[in-house]
């Protein structure tokens, strides 16, 4: 989806670009959904958020009244779950590096 490109561009004005894009066809999408089930496209809203806030809080919104059952709300914890692995992941990586890039200056 658009939304995943846009999360790995570097021009700022292309992510933009894409990620209206992307929350573009997804409204356009979200008419005839009977269920929603993508726990990856809640991970990549999420992840989105910080770049474009109010369509995502929007799009959030209209996916929680339309979809009020349990699929969904396993779906949304999913991808929660799924994003805060990601930074704890990251969390994780940079103390490593740190540890890292002290062992080698204590070398010399």
């Amino acid at each position: 989806m658009i939304l995943e490109y846009a999360l790995k561009e570097e021009d700022e004005y292309k992510r933009m670009t894409n990620i209206t894009r992307g929350c573009q066809q997804l409204a356009q999408q979200l008419p005839f959904y009977e269920t929603f089930t993508n726990s990856n496209l809640i991970r990549q809203l999420f992840c989105c958020y910080p770049f474009q806030e109010e369509p995502i809080r929007l799009l959030l919104n209209i996916m929680m009244e339309r979809f009020q059952n349990l699929e969904f709300l396993n779906c949304l914890h999913k991808g929660l779950s799924e994003l805060s692995l990601l930074q704890e992941q990251k969390t994780m990586l940079s103390c490593r590096s740190a540890g890292r890039r002290r062992k080698s200056q204590q070398k010399y």
